[in-house]
């Protein structure tokens, strides 16, 4: 829980919980760990849930797990709050359904590169390919999206997943075999029958699950 926390800025409650601490004592945990020194709550001014940061007993237990050089978030960033929280929950249930392994956050990315255009989250799949992973919220110019690929070195495809119909149609036709794409209402609605599109091809996430 601690590295997801440092690697993905913060956690919600609710993550921590569903994923994490799935007993019936899960809050007691959370107010223990918090309370130790390895956690702090943070305010969200969209969302009346609990929201945490990592502080520095996390950070040093980490350190002697051999996580280092990873700069913690010291606030939550409104501007970004949705798009941060909805990337850590495609990075939990892709690590949980067998989709995504070894994921390097954005946070991970720009500390190992030093880049200031990374994206949101590079994985493994089930085949053993290398996937830069985005998520896609709110339109882009044409040009930006094709500059935006060229800038992804050392992978083999790019994954966006998008918000709304009409931006998934525009990017499905823009970029056709330069990326895999499929829409965030179909993952919240059922994962694994989620239609994945690239060119002319389609599978489900199952079916590319299944076929490693």
């Amino acid at each position: 829980m601690l590295k997801y926390i440092l690697e993905q800025k913060f956690l919600s409650r609710d993550q921590i919980i569903r994923w994490f601490y799935k007993s019936k004592d899960a809050n007691k945990r959370l107010w223990e760990v918090g309370l130790a020194g390895y956690l702090k709550k943070a305010p969200v001014v969209l969302n009346s849930k609990d929201h945490f940061l990592i502080k520095s007993h996390g950070l040093r237990a980490l350190a002697e797990r051999g996580t280092n050089g990873i700069r913690p978030a010291s606030s939550i960033d409104i501007r970004f709050y949705f798009h941060d929280r909805t990337v850590t929950d495609l990075r939990l249930l892709f690590e949980s359904i067998g989709l995504a392994r070894d994921w390097k956050s954005e946070k991970v990315l720009r500390s190992e590169l030093g880049a200031l255009k990374v994206p949101d989250g590079v994985f493994l799949s089930p085949a053993g390919k290398k996937i830069a992973f985005e998520l896609e919220l709110t339109p882009k110019e044409n040009s930006r999206y094709k500059e935006i690929l060229s800038e992804y070195q050392n992978v083999d495809r790019a994954f966006y997943v998008v918000r709304g119909e009409a931006l998934f149609m525009r990017l499905k036709g823009l970029m056709r075999n330069k990326m895999l794409i499929c829409k965030l209402e179909d993952i919240e609605r059922d994962p694994l029958k989620t239609e994945v599109f690239w060119g002319n091809e389609r599978m489900t996430i199952k079916e590319l699950i299944d076929a490693k």
